[in-house]
């Protein structure tokens, strides 16, 4: 199927499966207590373009071969006294090989945030979430040089409106060449 054709696609079969458990409307509303001493829980997930998902409390291992695979990699926060942030570190190793040479590139993104204001007394949502879409297409080694291995790696930190944090590592999407 042609690349261009296969990413909306893609994406309009998964909008019900990710608008149904992470949009903030979706989410039970809450009011924010005067106080709250737990931590959020964090949340990671991920949905392929063949509509397969999984969501985690611990960590996310997706591993894959197919060089055509797009999969959206969902990070959230949930708290029942409300989750005021979700933020994402985030980084990709690319492997690369020609012949007996290797090449290694690391690529760091900016912090992803996702947030609601609020504080005690007001109604909000339990849970805010942000999302980014793994595609091998996207990640090119040097002229000569043949993708072997991409490993995208994040980290999801939950924050409630009283600073406590939960934090959840080690969550991974390897592709490897056949």
């Amino acid at each position: 199927m042609n690349r261009l054709i296969r990413i909306p696609l893609a994406l309009a079969v998964l909008y019900p499966l990710l608008s149904g458990y992470t949009s903030c409307n979706q989410w039970d509303t809450t009011v924010v207590p005067d106080t709250d001493t737990r931590p959020p829980i964090a949340i990671a997930g991920y949905v392929n373009d063949r509509g397969k998902h999984i969501w985690n409390l611990g960590p996310v291992d997706v591993y894959t071969t197919d060089p055509n695979d797009q999969i959206i990699a969902v990070s959230s926060a949930w708290d029942a006294g409300g989750a005021r942030e979700v933020s994402v570190g985030r980084d990709v190793t690319l492997y690369c090989r020609k012949g007996s040479l290797g090449q290694l590139t690391s690529f760091d993104y900016i912090t992803q945030r996702a947030s609601q204001n609020g504080g005690p007394g007001d109604t909000v949502s339990e849970g805010v979430y942000t999302y980014h879409i793994f595609n091998v297409a996207d990640y090119h080694c040097a002229p000569g040089f043949e993708a072997t291995k991409i490993v995208d790696s994040w980290v999801v930190v939950a924050e409630d409106f009283f600073g406590n944090q939960d934090y959840q590592g080690g969550n991974t999407i390897t592709w490897t060449k056949n």
